[in-house]
């Protein structure tokens, strides 16, 4: 019965991000997503919240440092650690947090090579940061470096870049510079009109998976986007087919979602499901040309 359990066990995946008691952002959404797949979480939080800022004033309960540090700490003592097949960061509060997050996670990597990476770098829109300037600055020095997959959106990965772009040529180009990471970049420009798409850039391809836009999208589509390409890659998926199953269901549960008038995610009773979407979204090959 043991080996039978073994066998049969699957990845576990170890979060680090906010959470909300109300709504479906951050760590609530990775979590719900993981397990959706059928992955067993480790999650590790880094803020709790009321509910997301952008519903209004919240109080922060943010995890002090020395704290942070003996949770980091706690895991590298277990001898269970070896189970964590992958880790998801996203939202911190705090810069002390980012750089005890970097350290656990390069003794993981060290212990377990193949272990996979994805940095999604909460940390700004359209708008500009909405992070203090040295978690930013954290993020990028000392995680980006760590991942596998890096999943910013466009504004975050100019600020990372330090340049504007103007085209998704300008975004392949800035993508390769970290290869070979692979990066997903949200918010890409469109082919079609009327619509958003996300990017995905690999040493040898560049995909660009679009859908309608909603004038009015709530919270948590990123933390979505990033939990269900994970779980995809996870489960076998090639490059392409993770980022067209990841922007089927996230534009599904978003339409979903707006059309019974909801101000949260509704992922747990839309009649939905995250694992294998009914729909399916433009795809399109792009070609890199270097300058």
């Amino acid at each position: 019965m043991m080996q039978e359990k073994q066998k049969t066990a699957r990845k576990i995946i170890l979060v680090i991000s906010s959470h909300v008691i109300r709504g479906a952002v951050g760590s609530r959404v990775n979590i719900f997503t993981f397990e959706s797949f059928g992955y067993p979480v480790w999650s590790m939080l880094t803020v709790s919240m009321t509910w997301h800022p952008g519903q209004g004033e919240a109080h922060r309960l943010i995890v002090p440092e020395q704290d942070f540090t003996l949770w980091a700490e706690d895991i590298l003592k277990a001898s269970w650690r070896h189970e964590i097949d992958a880790v998801l960061t996203g939202y911190f509060a705090a810069p002390e947090q980012v750089g005890i997050a970097a350290d656990l996670i390069a003794v993981l990597k060290k212990e377990k090579p193949e272990l996979v990476f994805l940095c999604d770098p909460v940390m700004g829109d359209e708008g500009g940061l909405y992070v203090d300037e040295l978690i930013a600055e954290a993020i990028r020095d000392r995680l980006l470096p760590l991942a596998s997959i890096v999943k910013p959106n466009r504004n975050e990965l100019e600020w990372i870049c330090g340049q504007k772009f103007f085209a998704n040529q300008d975004i392949i180009k800035a993508a390769r510079s970290f290869s070979p990471v692979t990066m997903l970049v949200s918010s890409a420009f469109p082919l079609l009109e009327g619509s958003t798409g996300n990017l995905l850039v690999t040493e040898k391809a560049a995909w660009l998976a679009e859908h309608r836009r909603f004038t009015d999208p709530v919270s948590g589509l990123g933390d979505l986007t990033g939990s269900l390409f994970l779980a995809h890659r996870l489960d076998g998926l090639s490059w392409e087919k993770a980022l067209q199953q990841a922007t089927a269901s996230v534009y599904e549960f978003l339409h979903y979602t707006l059309g019974i008038g909801a101000d949260e995610l509704a992922l747990a009773d839309a009649p939905l499901q995250l694992t294998h979407p009914r729909i399916s979204v433009m795809m399109r090959r792009i070609p890199f040309r270097p300058v």
